[in-house]
C-alpha cells in the first residue's frame, strides 16, 4: 500500500496483495481515529505491486510496478485535496 498525510488526514491506497487484485483508496482521520473510503474521481492505477511512489508538495505519484503478469511502466498522480487520481503522459 501507499500512505500520504495531509494536515490530520491520510490517504491510504491499496493495491495488489497477492491474493485478490484490490484496488481502493481510504482515508484516515487522525483526530478522530476514523477510517473510511473515498469518494474519488479520475481512474486510480490498475492493481499492482512492486511500484514506486513519491509524495512531492500534497500530490501522491505511483510509477511502474507489476500485476496479473504484466509490468507497467505508467505514472499517476493523486491530489488528496481534490481527490482526483490522474494519468501522466510519459516520454523518453
Amino acid at each position: 500500500d501507499t500512505r500520504i498525510q495531509v494536515s490530520t488526514m491520510m490517504f491510504i491506497y491499496l493495491e495488489e496483495n497477492g491474493i485478490v487484485n484490490v484496488t481502493m483508496t481510504l482515508e484516515f482521520d487522525i483526530e478522530n481515529e476514523a477510517l473510511e473510503t473515498v469518494l474519488i474521481s479520475g481512474e486510480p492505477p490498475s492493481p499492482r505491486c512492486c511500484h514506486a511512489s513519491s509524495v512531492i508538495g500534497n500530490i501522491l505519484y505511483v510509477f511502474g510496478g507489476s500485476g496479473n503478469r504484466d509490468y507497467y511502466n505508467d505514472l499517476h498522480s493523486f491530489d488528496p485535496v481534490s481527490k482526483i487520481w490522474t494519468t501522466l503522459q510519459t516520454s523518453g
